[in-house]
């Protein structure tokens, strides 16, 4: 009877004993591996890729590199009222602007009329970004190269409205691939001496400031370029 007991104990012993080591083996074994890393497992919300450099710009609604194509932020906007005369030529159907300036009347052309611009959005106060002595166009090189284009064609009539009733000496320049004579210059390149005027092709349509870089940017930069020039001519007209 004692030997039965004593084979009860034995069996009862080694069964806690198979318990107890199966119990805390399979906890020991119970690791967390990190799981293979996902392509794409950078993504965040808005589908913005952080490894490839983008980041979401709210006011573009849009995944930008902002070294390549730059995100408005903080921007007070203006809604400017011009006090200008403006008719159109008959034959090329520009608009001339008549400005009064030092007791003396100017007319200068623009392509597009004010009211047929109100969608681009254009930065309050922005002209105080134009205040510097040497003002650089510049352009990514593929916009330079087409001579014809509207990037052309802006930059050449806002240097003109600059030059002429600005006094400003206005440069050309590209953003990369220089060609001989022409400098490359970039918005890191503005400073206490030069203000850099960067033309931008996109389909967000505004005029804008970024660290004392002036970005103009549309689908039409000529029409981008005309807000800008109208807000210019105004300033000069009122005072």
């Amino acid at each position: 009877m004692a030997f039965s007991q004593m084979k009860k104990n034995i069996l009862l012993t080694i069964l806690l004993v198979f318990i107890l080591v199966f119990t805390f083996g399979c906890a020991e074994t119970n690791i967390e591996w990190p799981e293979e890393p996902l392509v794409g497992g950078d993504v965040d919300k808005y589908g913005c890729k952080a490894s490839a450099g983008y980041n979401w710009c709210e006011t573009k609604e849009e995944c930008l590199r902002e070294w390549e194509n730059p995100c408005p932020r903080n921007i007070t906007w203006d809604d400017p009222i011009f006090n200008l005369e403006i008719n159109q030529h008959k034959l090329t159907k520009q608009y001339r602007v008549t400005i009064a300036k030092e007791g003396n009347t100017y007319t200068y052309p623009l392509r597009f009329h004010p009211d047929n611009i109100t969608d681009i959005s254009i930065e309050q106060d922005i002209t105080n970004q134009l205040n510097k002595d040497i003002l650089y166009i510049t352009r990514a090189p593929d916009l330079y190269k087409t001579t014809n284009g509207d990037s052309s064609i802006a930059a050449l009539e806002l240097g003109d409205l600059l030059t002429k009733f600005y006094n400003k000496k206005v440069k050309t320049a590209v953003t990369s691939e220089p060609s001989e004579g022409v400098e490359i210059k970039k918005c890191s390149d503005t400073s206490e001496d030069i203000t850099i005027i960067h033309l931008i092709d996109s389909n967000y349509n505004a005029v804008y400031s970024i660290e004392g870089c002036v970005i103009i940017e549309g689908k039409n930069l000529i029409a981008s370029a005309d807000k800008l020039g109208y807000v210019l001519l105004n300033n000069l007209h009122n005072n």
